[in-house]
C-alpha cells in the first residue's frame, strides 16, 4: 500500500499585486509531485475552477450527472 502524503502551502492575495495574469512559485522537494489543486477549500472568488487542477480532472457534465440518476 503506497503512503500518499498531502502538503498544504498558503500565500496571500498580494501575490497577484504585479500581475492580475500569473503568479509563480517554485517548490524544491525530492518528492514526486502527483498532483497540484489550488484553492481545494474554495476561499477565492474563482468562477472556474476546471482549471484548478493538475493534472486535469476528468469534467463531467450536469447533464451527464443526472443520467445517471
Amino acid at each position: 500500500m503506497k503512503m500518499v502524503q498531502k502538503e498544504m502551502q498558503t500565500f496571500p492575495a498580494q501575490i497577484w499585486r504585479k500581475n492580475n495574469d500569473t503568479a509563480k512559485r517554485i517548490f524544491a522537494t525530492d518528492k514526486k509531485v502527483v498532483k497540484i489543486q489550488l484553492d481545494p477549500k474554495l476561499e477565492t472568488a474563482d468562477i472556474d475552477t476546471t482549471n484548478n487542477v493538475w493534472p486535469s480532472d476528468a469534467v463531467t457534465s450536469k447533464f451527464d450527472e443526472l443520467e445517471k440518476k
